[in-house]
């Protein structure tokens, strides 16, 4: 039986969360099927050295093919699909048949990358340990998120020298969240935004969040809250109802409203 093997931190602190939505993804997990399916490990194709045509590729996995089409546009965009060409002496009819290859594929499907991973836990980094040019899932997740990407070196040291815990991570992520919607790291194109290596060291996602000003309720016509068509509504019969509410010892109909005399007309 084939499988193909999933990294869990890599899908949910990677670009498959940040840059694929629900659907997207959908078709990326399906087409990694696909290419743990085949005779050649890391390659989406229909038959040996022949690609899937287009149609035939979209019923199979269930989309809808303009669908797929701009899925499998955006994974070659962003590194995760390449398009490889087809054997010609293996394909069996003529048309347009695209056959791809997942990228990294060997990286991540190989039982030393998978023990690699395990490694990278368990302690200090030793020299030769570990690729170093490799940057751990939720780091990658905290360098997406921050607003100036600049000296990536420099803060993955400084990220490794604070060797976060999973609630640190969590924290400094968040804290990132709502910094980048302030008013002082969207000012002036965000270069008041701190370096990610200063924000590591200095431990900025301790800054307390501010507190925002709660908007003063204006009511009735001269509100500035933009009021929803009910409110209005509401407040006319309000004032209407007030308007026709009768003076004390004035006659009034059935409906309780001020009945109307002919000295009136």
């Amino acid at each position: 039986m084939k499988w193909i093997k999933l990294h869990v931190e890599d899908i949910l602190y990677g670009s498959t969360i940040s840059e694929l939505d629900n659907a997207e993804r959908g078709v990326w997990f399906m087409l990694l099927l696909l290419a743990g399916h085949g005779r050649n490990p890391g390659i989406i194709e229909m038959r040996e050295g022949e690609g899937w045509e287009h149609e035939m590729l979209a019923k199979f996995i269930r989309v809808d093919p303009e669908f797929l089409s701009s899925t499998i546009g955006k994974l070659l965009a962003v590194g995760k699909l390449e398009e490889v060409p087809n054997n010609q002496e293996l394909v069996r009819v003529s048309g347009e048949y695209s056959r791809y290859r997942v990228k990294n594929w060997d990286k991540y499907q190989t039982t030393y990358e998978k023990q690699k991973g395990l490694h990278e836990h368990a302690g200090p980094d030793r020299e030769g340990d570990i690729d170093r040019d490799k940057y751990s899932s939720p780091f990658s997740r905290f360098w997406f998120l921050y607003p100036r990407r600049e000296g990536k070196a420099e803060a993955w040291k400084a990220w490794k020298k604070l060797r976060p815990s999973g609630s640190l991570i969590n924290q400094i992520i968040s804290a990132v969240k709502w910094q980048r919607e302030t008013q002082q790291w969207k000012k002036d194109g965000g270069q008041f935004v701190p370096y990610p290596a200063t924000y590591l060291n200095r431990r900025r996602w301790e800054d307390e969040e501010p507190v925002q000003p709660k908007k003063e309720e204006h009511r009735g016509f001269g509100r500035t809250d933009n009021p929803s068509y009910e409110d209005f509504n509401d407040e006319y019969y309000r004032q209407v109802k007030e308007f026709n509410k009768p003076q004390e010892g004035e006659l009034t109909d059935d409906a309780g409203r001020p009945r109307v005399h002919d000295t009136d007309l």
